[in-house]
């Protein structure tokens, strides 16, 4: 799926395809006139361009995925990174290093590639992916808040993100949605990120008070302490 929105946000619609090279071509010929967003679930069957596809017509997914912004005119939230070198430096502490960075021009956009897209087939597998997605963005969102920030809560199947190479019409001119860092051989399965999945706390900034467990060893990274 590919999602175009117009600058004024009145004109949308959506294009279907199985080509990931006709598809990055498409968004890369509209882009001069709409904010351009692929969908981070795959469909089974192409849709109609007045549509997207729902989270529980989901088919598979291939990434996981977070959106870490920072402070600036995009946001009206005052407790996030202050520029988007801390953002950078908060992503790249992640225990399980992504695949993809991509900046949005209000924000950082980070995949996780899984080895090889999950698959779908039943409703309650669904429902497992569903899980991993959201318990994964708590946790980078868990790891934000030791810090005192608020990420986004983008955990939904349906969602879209912004393409690479395309232009963000949120700026005045329009600012390029660019590829920071990409790693192809950062592949992961779903079982990967279970060991490094965290509880999102209530407030930003609290710390857990529940103690660690004896004999289990607490993973440090920079400044970040993972509980197990």
């Amino acid at each position: 799926l590919i999602w175009c929105m117009s600058a004024d946000e009145k004109r949308k619609k959506s294009s279907w395809f199985t080509d990931p090279d006709e598809a990055t071509e498409y968004a890369e010929s509209v882009c001069d006139q709409y904010n351009v967003y692929f969908g981070m679930g795959l469909a089974s069957n192409a849709g109609d361009e007045h549509h997207r596809i729902p989270s529980n017509e989901v088919a598979a997914i291939a990434f996981l995925w977070a959106d870490v912004d920072y402070f600036g005119s995009h946001h009206t939230k005052t407790n996030l990174p202050q520029t988007l070198e801390e953002a950078l430096e908060f992503v790249r502490e992640i225990p399980l290093q992504p695949t993809a960075i991509v900046h949005s021009s209000g924000g950082l956009h980070v995949y996780w590639k899984l080895v090889e897209p999950w698959e779908f087939d039943t409703v309650e597998e669904r429902a497992t992916g569903a899980k991993l997605v959201a318990d994964w963005i708590d946790t980078i969102r868990a790891l934000g808040r030791r810090r005192g920030w608020d990420f986004d809560a983008v955990k939904d199947l349906a969602r879209v993100l912004r393409v690479p190479g395309t232009l963000n019409h949120k700026d005045t001119p329009p600012q390029p949605v660019r590829l920071l860092e990409y790693h192809d051989d950062r592949c992961y399965n779903p079982s990967d990120f279970e060991e490094y999945l965290l509880p999102l706390m209530a407030t930003p900034g609290n710390q857990s008070s529940s103690p660690t467990p004896p004999g289990v060893a607490q993973v440090v990274i920079g400044d970040i302490m993972l509980d197990p």
